[in-house]
């Protein structure tokens, strides 16, 4: 549509897409740690002014959307003992997991993952260093091999990192 310049609004959009990022990160990292989608967590923002502004502004749609309730939002949040984080592009967030998770459970079960992450990029990477894998392997093939390659490694750093955030808690 044509003439609509007038009605954009840049700070309200800038304002929704930090409301949707922050929203996408705490359901990640339920997804990440499996915990309950009933269950309400705890966030803690550590941010700058115009990210806390802004948060403020839409935090009943956050703690809706999110199945979150805003503990502590600001420049000097402190990151909470054994708590999950992540991080956006002017805001580090953290969810203290704990009474929601089984700490010794979940670092068991994200330890066989990285195993299994392991045996899956050892194979990749045996056929990429097989010169007869790549003498006769299409050239879509061999790519589509290191793209695999590549994200089963970034796959394992992420897994490797929340066992890490697991075991210092």
């Amino acid at each position: 549509p044509r003439g609509l310049e007038p009605f954009r609004q840049p700070e309200l959009e800038t304002r929704f897409q930090r409301l949707q990022d922050t929203i996408t990160a705490v359901r990640n990292l339920r997804g990440v740690y499996n915990i309950s989608p009933a269950a309400t967590v705890d966030v803690h923002l550590q941010c700058a002014a115009g990210f806390e502004s802004d948060i403020r502004a839409v935090v009943g749609q956050f703690e809706l959307l999110a199945k979150a309730r805003l503990a502590a939002l600001g420049s000097s949040i402190p990151r909470p003992p054994m708590s999950a984080g992540f991080t956006l592009t002017d805001a580090d967030g953290y969810i203290p997991l704990e009474g929601l998770i089984d700490r010794e459970a979940e670092l068991t079960r994200q330890r066989k993952e990285a195993d299994k992450l392991r045996g899956f990029i050892a194979s990749n990477e045996k056929k990429l260093t097989n010169s007869s894998f790549i003498d006769r392997a299409p050239p879509e093939v061999v790519a589509e091999v290191r793209e695999t390659l590549t994200n089963l490694q970034k796959q394992l750093a992420s897994t490797e990192e929340v066992i890490r955030q697991l075991a210092a808690g």
